[in-house]
């Protein structure tokens, strides 16, 4: 409220006197607040957006079709699934450098990057028994394993989850800022509308504005 009435009031007083063929003009005052207003809203943008951007690829690659099948014998045939059609208990086999769609168990030993879960890109090497967590890209060779929870319950989707909510979430920052311009917005204006009428019962309109603008 208080860029927009002070801009548009600076660009109104501005025009006044462009028509009026005197006075000041201020309009690099009025666009300067719209610019400066603008950059701190895409700062905020930005800022929200982090996180998704860095999940995003993960997510979208770990919809992709996987191999997999019901059987628990190394020959059965393994099918192109949906991730949204995998089971607990269904065998899966992912290849290199795809990520693992679902939680589950490793049936063949093999090295995965865990770096979207951890941040920590150096490989780790997985024994059958252990469990890798959905999002882990397999680096040695294809990865074979037991589904252990849906996709929707997997490590990735709550990490994403988890991103969405702190993105829509205000910062405790944020919400201070809220609270301080509840106040100052209401208090500036009425030192604004009473500046005004204080000295445009002194002296002329225009700089009765102007001193009220400042």
């Amino acid at each position: 409220l208080l860029v927009v009435s002070g801009a548009l009031a600076a660009y109104a007083l501005s025009l006044l006197a462009l028509v009026r063929g005197g006075g000041g003009v201020y309009f690099d005052s009025a666009t300067s607040a719209l610019m400066l207003a603008t950059l701190g809203r895409y700062l905020e943008a930005t800022a929200r957006s982090q996180a998704s951007k860095l999940l995003g690829p993960s997510l979208a690659l770990a919809g992709e079709p996987v191999l997999a099948g019901a059987g628990v014998g190394a020959d059965d045939a393994l099918v192109a699934t949906a991730p949204a059609l995998l089971r607990p208990g269904m065998r899966i086999q992912v290849l290199p450098e795809r990520p693992v769609p679902v939680d589950a168990e490793v049936l063949e030993r093999v090295e995965v990057n865990l770096a979207v879960l951890t941040g920590e890109s150096a490989p780790v090497l997985l024994e059958p028994g252990d469990c890798v967590a959905a999002g882990a890209l397999p680096l040695s060779g294809p990865l074979h394993g037991r589904v252990l929870r849906v996709a929707r319950d997997s490590a990735l989707e709550r990490l994403a989850a988890l991103a969405r909510e702190l993105r829509e979430r205000p910062a405790r920052v944020q919400r201070l800022a809220d609270g301080f311009a509840a106040l100052l917005t209401p208090l500036v204006w009425a030192l604004a509308l009473g500046t005004v009428a204080f000295w445009g019962l002194r002296g002329p309109l225009d700089r009765a504005v102007i001193t009220g603008l400042a």
